[in-house]
């Protein structure tokens, strides 16, 4: 849609005001970390390289030390999966971030498509609002979603390794940090190295929880400007009963079949992190769990909280994901319904067939899938909870 455009209209298009209130909170997140493929006046080109350098290598101050530590643990059963939990959430979070980086193309492509369609949207007034609904509900949830996601992070970062005591080992005492990692050329828990690493540490977890707030915000901008674009076929649909010319029908199926493409192109940006996100969350939801009942069987309030808030930060992330899926399957059918529920009967034979071209369309259902293996809806959500349940009842059985 964008090959013919010169890079003066693809300027315009970016900086339009709609636009730019639909993507801000994603812009936010993924520019600081070098991954928004769209050039901004505020964001020079050369700090791009800058911060993707930045970002693998937060990623591997967290990652790396913690593979090592867990290799290092023999025979403590216990604390191994305390190890594995951290390092299992930062591997997920470094795939969704590599491969935003491999599909940077086709990251711009859908953006430049989403601007085009706001473009669009500004000559028909009653359109635009209510693409300006979906987007005020989809910014609404993506503040959620940030707010659940760095809340929970940071208590989990500052205020649990800060108000547990220190551990003692004879008369060497251990300072809490936020992440337990071994690192080679120096000891972490020796001044000053303590303070460099525990701040590394927490710095270097934003670059996870921007990474993970950003697969759920652009799922959620992506599904509800769908969604708005499917309650704008319907309202075409219920406008034909009164004006069902070729040109009117041809502008439906035009529409609509628009959306079955933005549809496409998001399950193939995301499918296969939606596959990680949904592995890593099983498994996350069920360590997360066994946490808390061992913080919850040494009184240890602070813990207990801030696995709580965890808790319920990925269950709410996940839960998003699959409504998303769902909710997506459903509007996408919705222009089917509006054709049924109109007087399709006193047409012509030969519009009569033209409308069931748009029933034809939404016989095949458009689902979110996770890496093609899994589809996205409130079924899956019930499954992956009790997927979780039945590994929580493994791991308590062998502890």
């Amino acid at each position: 849609m964008y090959s013919a455009m010169d890079n003066h209209d693809i300027k315009d298009l970016i900086n339009a005001e709609d636009f730019e209130y639909a993507i801000q909170i994603l812009r936010w997140l993924f520019q600081p970390m070098g991954i928004w493929p769209l050039k901004s006046a505020a964001y020079p080109s050369f700090l791009r390289p800058i911060s993707i350098v930045i970002s693998f290598w937060s990623a591997a101050f967290l990652i790396i030390p913690g593979i090592l530590s867990v290799i290092r643990v023999q025979n403590d059963f216990a604390l191994r999966l305390r190890l594995i939990g951290p390092v299992s959430f930062c591997l997920v979070t470094s795939f969704k971030y590599f491969s935003f980086l491999v599909k940077n193309r086709q990251f711009y492509a859908y953006l430049i498509n989403v601007a085009l369609d706001w473009r669009e949207m500004k000559k028909n007034n009653h359109n635009r609002i209510i693409m300006l609904r979906k987007t005020q509900i989809s910014r609404f949830f993506m503040t959620s979603c940030s707010i659940c996601m760095y809340l929970s992070g940071m208590s989990y970062n500052i205020l649990l390794p800060l108000t547990k005591a220190p551990t003692q080992v004879g008369n060497v005492t251990f300072k809490n940090l936020p992440y337990i990692g071994y690192y080679i050329f120096f000891d972490q828990y020796a001044d000053p190295y303590y303070y460099v690493v525990f701040v590394m540490q927490c710095m270097s977890s934003f670059f996870c929880y921007s990474t993970c707030c950003g697969v759920c915000c652009i799922s959620i901008q992506s599904v509800l400007h769908i969604s708005g674009r499917c309650d704008i076929t319907s309202i075409m649909i219920k406008n034909l009963n009164g004006n069902c010319n070729e040109k009117a029908l041809k502008a439906v199926v035009e529409f609509q079949l628009q959306s079955l493409k933005f549809a496409r192109e998001i399950e193939k940006l995301l499918n296969q992190m939606f596959l990680v996100e949904f592995v890593g969350s099983t498994f996350n939801i069920c360590l997360l769990v066994y946490y808390f009942m061992g913080d919850f069987k040494e009184n240890d309030t602070v813990g207990t909280m801030t696995y709580v808030l965890l808790f319920i930060s990925f269950t709410f992330n996940i839960f998003i994901f699959c409504y998303l899926g769902e909710h997506l399957t459903e509007q996408c059918a919705s222009a089917g319904a509006a054709v049924y529920t109109m007087d399709w009967f006193r047409f012509s034979a030969k519009k009569s067939r033209d409308l069931f071209l748009i029933v034809l369309f939404c016989q095949r259902p458009v689902v979110i899938t996770a890496g093609k293996m899994v589809n996205f809806s409130l079924l899956s959500f019930a499954s992956l909870m009790k997927a979780s349940a039945a590994y929580l009842n493994m791991l308590y059985k062998m502890g």
